[in-house]
């Protein structure tokens, strides 16, 4: 569900929301193909011991910015599907330097 005067970029995960000046990215951490066979199946045993063993659930990174002149400023964190759980947001900061 989108807030009002909400637009999604993207049809599938990972998507964008824009909220005037703001964008809301999650962002899929994506498996590379390049990667082999035991690397997935430990990665999926981690993830099963987490959610299962330890009551973790799966979380997804977030990260918000703003557009202000240069620079870019925002947080980044992550959170459950249902956004129940989420970790510290973190500050995140970027200034385009002049050549």
């Amino acid at each position: 569900m989108l807030p009002e005067g909400a637009h999604k970029w993207f049809s599938v995960d990972p998507f964008a929301v824009n909220l005037g000046d703001t964008v809301r990215l999650q962002l899929d951490p994506n498996i590379g193909e390049s990667e082999g066979f035991f690397a997935e199946l430990g990665r999926e045993i981690v993830e099963f011991l987490k959610t299962h063993v330890h009551g973790i659930p799966p979380m997804t990174p977030v990260i918000e910015v703003a557009i202000r002149g240069d620079s870019l400023v925002g947080a980044r964190w992550s959170a459950s599907a249902d956004f129940r759980i989420e970790s510290p947001r973190r500050t995140l900061t970027a200034v385009r330097e002049t050549p």
